[in-house]
C-alpha cells in the first residue's frame, strides 16, 4: 500500500509542485539541486526531468516521515541538497545536509534516495548495524523493485538464508545484534535483523531502541533479552525460503562483493 501510494503520488505531484529556479539551482518542497550537476546524467537513458526527479524525492520524504513519525527523527531546518556526483554506489552517501547520488546509479535507473534520506533524518552512528539496517529496510519498503539495486531485489531474509548456506558465522551475527558490522555480508544481515524487529515489535519500538544508541538494552525496550532475540531471528531466517536468484548466481554475487572487501570473500 505504501509503495502504491508513493507511485501514484510521484506521477502527479510534480504537476502541481511549485519550483523556482535561482541561477543554476532549482528547489522543491524539501530539496534543492544544482542543475549543472544534472548535466552528468545521460539523457538518452534517464527519461525524467530534474523537476520530476525532485518531485519523486519529495514523495519519498513525505512517505518516510509519515511512516517513521516525528518522535525520533531529526527533521531538517532547511532544504536538503541533492548532489549528483561522478561514480556509482561507492560515491553515494550523505553528509550533514547533503545527499550524494552517484550518477551511474541514475543512469542505470536505480533510486537510493530513501536509503540516504533515512540516514539524514536519523543518526545512529554509534550502532551502525541498526542504522544501516533501518536505511536498507526503508529503501526496500518505498522503492519499487524496478528501481532497486540489482542485488537487493527479493526477500532480504531469503537472501541472508543463501549467504548462511555458504557462511554461517555466529561471531559475525553477534556483532550485528550488538550494533556493529565487520563484513559486506553484515549489511544484508543488518537489514534482515532490523526488518525482523520491525515486523515483530513495530517501528516505534525499533526507533526507541536505536535512539538509546546502545545504552538501552534489548530487554529494556522490547521486553526480550538480546540472546533470545538473536536466536529467534536466526531461527526465523533459517525457515525462510531461499532467494532463487541468489542461489543460482552465488558465484557472481560472491565475486562482486569480494571486490569491495577481499578480506571477506566467501568461497562457495
Amino acid at each position: 500500500m505504501r509503495k502504491l501510494k508513493m507511485i501514484l503520488a510521484s506521477t502527479t505531484m510534480f504537476v502541481s509542485l511549485s519550483m523556482q529556479a535561482y541561477g543554476q539551482v532549482i528547489e522543491s518542497k524539501y530539496f534543492e539541486l544544482d542543475l549543472s550537476q544534472w548535466e552528468l546524467v545521460d539523457s538518452t537513458r534517464v527519461l525524467y526531468t530534474p523537476t520530476e526527479f525532485l518531485s519523486e524525492a519529495d514523495t519519498y520524504f513525505e512517505n518516510i516521515v509519515e511512516y517513521l513519525g516525528s518522535s525520533y527523527i531529526n527533521k531538517p531546518l532547511k532544504k536538503i541538497v541533492i548532489r549528483i556526483v561522478p561514480g556509482g554506489l561507492g560515491a553515494s552517501g550523505n553528509f550533514r545536509n547533503s545527499i550524494y547520488i552517484g550518477v551511474d546509479l541514475l543512469n542505470e535507473g536505480y533510486s537510493i534516495i530513501p536509503h540516504e534520506l533515512t540516514h539524514a533524518l536519523i543518526y545512529y552512528d554509534s550502532i551502525p548495524s541498526y542504522g544501516e539496517g533501518l536505511a536498507c529496510s526503508i529503501q526496500d519498503m518505498f522503492v519499487i523493485p524496478e528501481k532497486q539495486l540489482w542485488y537487493q531485489r527479493g526477500s532480504i531474509h531469503g537472501i541472508v538464508r543463501v549467504i548462511w548456506e555458504h557462511s554461517f558465522d555466529l561471531s559475525r551475527l553477534q556483532l550485528v545484534v550488538d550494533g556493529y558490522q565487520d563484513s559486506m555480508w553484515s549489511f544484508f544481515e543488518s537489514q534482515s535483523l532490523v526488518q525482523y524487529l520491525i515486523d515483530r515489535f513495530g517501528i516505534y519500538l525499533v526507533l526507541k531502541y536505536c535512539d538509546g544508541a546502545g545504552y538501552k538494552t534489548h530487554y529494556d525496550v522490547f521486553g526480550v533479552a538480546k540472546e533470545e532475540i538473536m536466536s529467534d531471528w536466526i531461527e526465523f531466517v533459517k525457515k525462510s525460503e531461499m532467494e532463487v536468484e541468489w542461489m543460482e548466481r552465488w558465484d557472481s554475487f560472491n565475486s562482486y562483493f569480494s571486490k569491495a572487501n577481499k578480506k571477506y570473500y566467501l568461497a562457495p
